[in-house]
């Protein structure tokens, strides 16, 4: 059944992480930005990962990008699949729990 359909969340499912409409707002989905489309706020990620003691070697740029019916590049960079932060965290099982530290 899945998420989807009102299942159970489990790591490794595919998931897509989305701003319903609002007042005039169009419903948008979080992607990676194309490696290349912003090249001064990547630059900006950059500084600022390294500022903080992180490599920014292999980082990924994320924006919200209007999520329209017919759009493939968007489906592909708003798929997020979803990963255990923590594998020593206490959960027994692979199901995602409410408060469970997650990385996509």
């Amino acid at each position: 059944a899945g998420a989807a359909a009102g299942g159970t969340l489990k790591f490794g499912d595919a998931v897509r992480l989305v701003r319903q409409a609002s007042e005039g707002e169009p419903t948008v989905a979080l992607c990676t930005a194309p490696v290349g489309c912003s090249t001064k706020a990547e630059a900006h990620l950059a500084r600022e990962l390294r500022r903080s003691g992180r490599v920014p070697d292999g980082f990924a740029a994320v924006t919200g990008a209007p999520l329209q019916e017919h759009s493939p590049s968007v489906g592909q960079r708003g798929t997020w699949e979803i990963y255990r932060a923590d594998p020593l965290d206490g959960f027994p099982d692979s199901i995602v729990h409410y408060g469970q530290l997650v990385r996509f």
